[in-house]
């Protein structure tokens, strides 16, 4: 008597960046069978332009298996023990189905006499188990919408899930099976969009290098790092559109209360690589346009807030323009260069009409 276990390689959800948002859940062991929902986090187009919705679907499979040969002659019996872990839209059509399973071979004798799943006739497979996950990338218009809210309030979509079990043994002649399936759920959305503001000139060293080996971490986008060992992170959220401007770029991680000054420009530096200034890169060039100083607050400044006019006013923003964007803040303590001040990342905003 062997086992045949199915080897399934798991497909590891990629890490979040600067242009992908991922959300989690899980639905934990249950016998099967199960229907429940699970609840997502839509995505917020004001983050920017949704292209991809990622989704993932890990089914776990744990489960019994007994099995009888009353045959009068020795018999090869193939067991397959099986979860289906679907998950689907509100309208009940599938998007994914995972399958676990796994496959057991037994080979008996002629029927022992008793039915006790033992002896050389039967036999027990206590804890098979099996994990497969499922992807799929939707891009259809009506997909991009199900998973997308409302500016500001994105709100949640609601996702059925089901957890079907089921299990086969093939021989000869009539054969007893008993099955106890459990089935789980592990589910990740994740977002693939296209920033409002698309962060450019990291201050990482994969273009011009900060002035003092003082670069951030490769991907961050956060600007070379200031005396308190963080780079000042610069991002835009809302609607970059000149007849309904609702963007705000949002620095942070800056040191607590620093001062600083939102400017704009009309082109990038050095071809968006960058200069050395100050204690940091200078990212936005061509004609500049100062658009407010601001106090930071726990490490953070906003723009426009209050009574700000938007950016779109501010910087005298033609409709189809590309301007590009960057914070310019104190840092007085001694550090790296003789200069008292650095700078963010740059971000890079195409304005609609």
């Amino acid at each position: 008597m062997r086992t045949l276990a199915l080897l399934f390689a798991l497909v590891l959800v990629p890490e979040t960046r600067a242009d992908q948002l991922c959300v989690a859940t899980d639905v934990p062991l249950t016998a099967t069978n199960w229907n429940t929902t699970v609840v997502i986090p839509r995505f917020d187009p004001a983050l920017g332009t949704l292209n991809v919705v990622d989704v993932c679907v890990t089914g776990q499979m744990l489960g019994n298996y007994n099995v009888e040969s009353p045959v009068d002659a020795p018999n090869q019996v193939i067991g397959a023990a099986q979860v289906d872990v679907s998950l689907g839209r509100p309208n009940m059509s599938v998007i994914l189905t995972a399958m676990p399973v796994q496959i057991v071979v037994d080979n008996f004798t002629a029927f022992d006499g008793t039915i006790d799943f033992r002896g050389t006739s039967g036999a027990m497979h206590p804890g098979l188990t099996a994990i497969v996950t499922a992807q799929v990338y939707l891009t259809g218009a009506t997909d991009l919408a199900l998973f997308s809210g409302a500016a500001g309030n994105p709100g949640t979509v609601m996702l059925p899930t089901i957890g079907q079990g089921a299990g086969t043994a093939t021989g000869s002649g009539h054969i007893i099976t008993q099955f106890q399936l459990q089935a789980a759920a592990m589910i990740s959305i994740c977002y693939d969009y296209t920033p409002v503001a698309a962060p450019y000139c990291a201050g990482d060293g994969t273009g011009t290098a900060c002035p003092c080996g003082n670069d951030s971490p490769v991907g961050a986008y956060a600007g070379c790092l200031h005396s308190l060992g963080s780079g000042a992170v610069l991002r835009g959220t809302g609607f970059a559109s000149i007849a309904s401007d609702s963007l705000s770029l949002t620095c942070s991680s800056l040191p607590a209360t620093t001062s600083g000054l939102f400017f704009q420009g009309t082109g990038q530096t050095n071809g968006g690589l960058g200069a050395v200034f100050g204690d940091g890169l200078r990212c936005a060039g061509g004609t500049v346009v100062r658009l407010a100083s601001k106090t930071a607050v726990a490490g953070v400044m906003h723009y426009p807030q209050g009574a700000d006019v938007p950016i779109s006013v501010r910087g005298s923003v033609p409709a189809g323009a590309s301007r590009y964007y960057q914070l310019w803040y104190r840092n007085s303590t001694p550090f790296c260069t003789s200069a008292t001040f650095n700078l963010s990342g740059g971000v890079a905003v195409s304005w609609t009409p």
